[in-house]
């Protein structure tokens, strides 16, 4: 009968339980933030892709019925001259690059094969025309 008494009158196992009781409070209050913050930030989220994916295609032109002149890529590029100057280089044709010049009468930006140093045999691709460098009787403007 005194272990009983003891038992029952001992409040040492008390403290553990309240730490248990109070730690399972706050993981069960972290969780329901956790679930509460996680609709905002996957809306918050989604946004910020489509809101990218609506600028990487005005860069790269992919929202436009023809070929983009350098003021379009300066325009799409909110006028960020580097930016613009770096959409023109990743929108070379195959097997082209930019020789950072564009056609004056027409705007667009010239692309050159540079035919591994052969001038004679050199193209350039002018708003997907192809023609020979030679053979180009338009004015160049380097940018």
């Amino acid at each position: 009968m005194s272990n009983f008494r003891n038992f029952v009158s001992d409040e040492e196992g008390a403290v553990t339980v309240d730490w248990v009781v109070l730690t399972a409070a706050v993981v069960g209050i972290a969780i329901a933030v956790a679930l509460t913050i996680e609709t905002g930030l996957n809306a918050g989220a989604g946004q910020i892709s489509t809101n990218l994916g609506t600028q990487v295609a005005n860069l790269t032109g992919t929202d436009q019925s023809g070929p983009m002149t350098f003021d379009d890529y300066i325009n799409a590029a909110s006028g960020n001259f580097g930016d613009a100057l770096a959409a023109v280089e990743d929108d070379a044709p195959e097997g082209y690059f930019s020789d950072h010049s564009i056609d004056m009468e027409t705007g667009l930006p010239i692309y050159s094969d540079y035919n591994s140093g052969n001038p004679t045999a050199e193209t350039y691709n002018i708003g997907g025309e192809v023609i020979l460098a030679s053979e180009y009787t338009g004015t160049k403007i380097y940018i």
